[in-house]
């Protein structure tokens, strides 16, 4: 018996890691997609960074900018270190807002943004509850 509950997957192939590429055939496999060792993609049912999110969202504003936002951001929340800083999400959405404010966007988290929202919207049409507030 399936539950019907809409799930968006999203998880880093942690390619140059100390890891199998075992792991990411093996979700590749709950979506039917082709296999890769490190993939990297936006679809309508799943997402998956080649590296991890830090890495994708650090290339697609530009290191500068994203070292530059990082720095404003950690000291906003009290972080010293850069690696704890980055796994806050605090911090992320600091660094996502603030370079949104200066016209620098990140494409694929936009892209799952999006997909989320489109699964969500086939869901209510569908007759699937969600728990999803109104912006309103």
């Amino acid at each position: 018996m399936a539950l019907k509950i809409p799930t968006y997957v999203v998880w880093d192939s942690d390619e140059g890691k100390k890891t199998k590429p075992e792991d990411n055939h093996r979700l590749l496999r709950l979506f039917d997609a082709p296999l890769e060792d490190y993939p990297g993609k936006v679809t309508e049912n799943f997402a998956c960074f080649k590296r991890d999110m830090d890495t994708t969202l650090r290339e697609e504003l530009t290191p500068d900018t994203y070292d530059s936002l990082l720095e404003k951001c950690k000291s906003v929340f009290g972080y010293d270190d850069n690696n704890h800083a980055r796994k806050s999400p605090l911090v992320v959405k600091c660094i996502i807002e603030k370079a949104s404010q200066s016209s620098k966007d990140c494409t694929t988290l936009k892209q799952i943004v999006t997909a989320v929202l489109k699964l969500r919207d086939s869901s209510i049409h569908q007759g699937v509850k969600t728990n999803h507030v109104s912006s309103s």
